[in-house]
């Protein structure tokens, strides 16, 4: 078998490839990287780590256009901070619209009102895969 054939060798035949390279490159699977079972070139085994984090990823996605919109329509009430499952943010914008509100006769009403329509914009204009990876899986409070 010339050298070029390695390629399409099943990974239990390719018991005399060199991985020195290869060590200490990869994290381990308690960090969700993929374990490398030596050679670069093998497709390797997805750790536990790393398919609850692709299954949460399916799970845990939120529309862009629907926060946005819930931002800019009711936002004043933190209803879009809700949806993407920030509640202490969501309390925040509703307390002080309502307590504040009264206290500063809406003055604080119209303040969250203006954060909240900047918010619902920036969702707007986030492609769907920037929105994900900022606000729903790295959760990002605010703007």
């Amino acid at each position: 078998m010339s050298d070029t054939d390695h390629w399409s060798q099943p990974l239990e035949d390719m018991q005399s490839v060199d991985t020195s390279y290869w060590q200490g490159r990869y994290q381990g699977p308690e960090n969700g990287w993929l374990e490398r079972d030596g050679d670069s070139r093998n497709s390797g085994t997805m750790s536990l780590a790393a398919r609850q984090a692709y299954a949460n990823e399916a799970i845990r996605q939120k529309d862009h256009v629907s926060a946005g919109l819930l931002a800019i329509f009711l936002g004043v009430f933190g209803v879009h901070k809700f949806y993407l499952g920030c509640n202490n943010a969501g309390f925040i914008m509703l307390t002080m619209t309502i307590i504040g509100g009264m206290l500063t006769f809406g003055l604080a009403a119209a303040v969250i009102w203006l954060i909240a329509i900047v918010e619902g914009v920036i969702y707007l204009t986030r492609s769907q895969t920037d929105f994900d990876r900022i606000y729903v899986l790295n959760q990002r409070d605010w703007f």
